[in-house]
C-alpha cells in the first residue's frame, strides 16, 4: 500500500475504510447530497459491531442479515465480506453513494433500501437471521420505534437483534425495556484499534 493510501484509508476487521479526506470521499461530498440524518461520517459503533460479530462468530456465509440505519454501511460490508446476503436500510438515501463506494473498494455486493424504521413490517423481515444497527437510537422518540421494530423482528422469525451505542440515555432506556420484555443481554464492549471506542 502506498504512503498516500495509508493516510486516506485504513483497514479494520478486513474492511477497507476511506477517511473523510480521501479524494473519493471528498469528490462524493462535492457531487452528492449531504446526508441529513447523521449519516455524514464513520460512527464508532460500526467498529464495535464488527468486533462483537467477529468475537462471537455471529455472521456466516449464506446468512441473510439486515442493517437498519446503515449510514455508510461499513458493518454491512463486513457482513458481506463474511459471505452474508446483506440488505442495508436507511431513511436517508444520500448515504448510499458512500456505501456504494465502500462496497466497490471492498469488492462486495450490498442491497440498499430507503426505508424508515417504522415502515419495516413483519413480512419485510421474514427470512432474515440477524437485524443490527449502530448509533441508531439517538433520540428519545426512537425508543418506542425501535421497541416495536424489535418485536416485529422476533415475530417474523429473526433470531437475533444486535444494537451498539456509545451510551446515550435513549439507548439505555431502550435497553431496559428490551431486557424486561425479552430477557436480552446488555454488554459493555470496547476496542483499542483502530482507535479506542467503548459502548
Amino acid at each position: 500500500m502506498s504512503e498516500n493510501k495509508k493516510k486516506t484509508e485504513f483497514e479494520a476487521y478486513g474492511v477497507k475504510i476511506l477517511r473523510r479526506f480521501d479524494p473519493r470521499i471528498r469528490s462524493l461530498k462535492r457531487k452528492a447530497s449531504v446526508p441529513v440524518i447523521h449519516g455524514q461520517k464513520i460512527w464508532g459503533s460500526s467498529l464495535l459491531l464488527m468486533d462483537y460479530f467477529q468475537s462471537n462468530n455471529l455472521v456466516s456465509s449464506g446468512d441473510h442479515v439486515i442493517e437498519a440505519g446503515c449510514g455508510w454501511g461499513l458493518t454491512s460490508i463486513y457482513a458481506a465480506r463474511k459471505g452474508a446476503d446483506v440488505t442495508a436500510v436507511d431513511a436517508d438515501d444520500s448515504v448510499f453513494p458512500y456505501l456504494t463506494l465502500h462496497s466497490e473498494v471492498n469488492q462486495v455486493q450490498v442491497t440498499v433500501s430507503k426505508r424508515r424504521f417504522e415502515t419495516l413490517r413483519i413480512k419485510d423481515l421474514e427470512g432474515y437471521k440477524l437485524v443490527f444497527g449502530g448509533d441508531v437510537c439517538f433520540w428519545d422518540e426512537l425508543v418506542p420505534v425501535w421497541l416495536k421494530l424489535i418485536g416485529r423482528a422476533f415475530r417474523s422469525g429473526v433470531s437475533r437483534v444486535v444494537l451498539a451505542d456509545p451510551g446515550r440515555g435513549s439507548f439505555h432506556d431502550l435497553s431496559e425495556l428490551v431486557l424486561q420484555r425479552w430477557g436480552a443481554d446488555s454488554v459493555e464492549w470496547s476496542i483499542k484499534d483502530p482507535r479506542r471506542i467503548t459502548g
